[in-house]
């Protein structure tokens, strides 16, 4: 899934609070560049191109975005695959993935209930039949951040991933919303117990632009499984 649709899960609100940086991403990365992201712009300052690195098979990854009516349209990847996006007014309404082979393969709804979103729907296309393969339900915080995400498989109960923000820090990835810095994120299994716990740390310039941030993850018995420091750079 595309980085922007992956980002795009907890900033689900219309009108953030603090404002919207200005400052364009160019890049993050980890100092030895074994993970990096890095991203180009319109004239808009709209992202165009991002590429993306995670350092497993040696291979650099990138994907295109399109805009119609300002906003995003279309995200094609390298391996020929495209995400459409469809909307309602002012909701993400529809979010389809395709190839060249086979044509639409998989596809989301967006439900929403007072003007935030309520669940999503995830359907895959298995022996020319649509399956609802997933439902997430969303809960929010104070701020109007997703606070939490359900994610069912059938009647069961999967996972659940729990955020903390820093609500005075909005996050500068290039997303279809726009979110504050994660600081803590909790993954659940279906019968409640902590899988793993992400937290981040950051360091700001004098605009308040997250200028590095470290991130440890541990296991449930709060054993270290990974630890990495990134490092943020922006258009001038």
């Amino acid at each position: 899934m595309a980085l922007l649709c992956i980002a795009m899960i907890t900033s689900c609100k219309k009108d953030p609070n603090p404002q919207l940086p200005t400052k364009l991403l160019l890049r993050v990365a980890t100092a030895d560049n074994i993970q990096m992201d890095k991203f180009m712009y319109n004239e808009k300052g709209q992202v165009i191109r991002s590429y993306y690195y995670r350092g497993y098979t040696g291979d650099t990854a990138y994907q295109d975005y399109t805009y119609l009516n300002n906003r995003l349209h279309k995200i094609t990847h390298h391996n020929a695959e495209h995400t459409m996006y469809f909307y309602a007014g002012s909701n993400l309404v529809k979010t389809e993935v395709s190839d060249a082979t086979n044509g639409v393969t998989s596809y989301l709804d967006h439900i929403y209930r007072n003007g935030k979103l309520d669940e999503t729907h995830t359907y895959y296309k298995e022996n020319g039949q649509w399956d609802l393969t997933q439902e997430n339900t969303y809960d929010y915080d104070a701020h109007g951040n997703v606070h939490k995400i359900n994610v069912y498989h059938g009647p069961d109960l999967q996972t659940t991933v729990e955020f903390t923000y820093h609500n005075d820090h909005l996050d500068p990835l290039p997303t279809i919303f726009k979110t504050p810095l994660v600081e803590k994120e909790i993954h659940y299994n279906g019968e409640g117990g902590i899988e793993w716990t992400t937290a981040n740390t950051y360091e700001y310039d004098t605009k308040g632009y997250p200028v590095k941030r470290e991130t440890i993850t541990r296991n449930a018995d709060n054993n270290v499984l990974s630890r990495h420091t990134f490092f943020y750079s922006y258009k001038d």
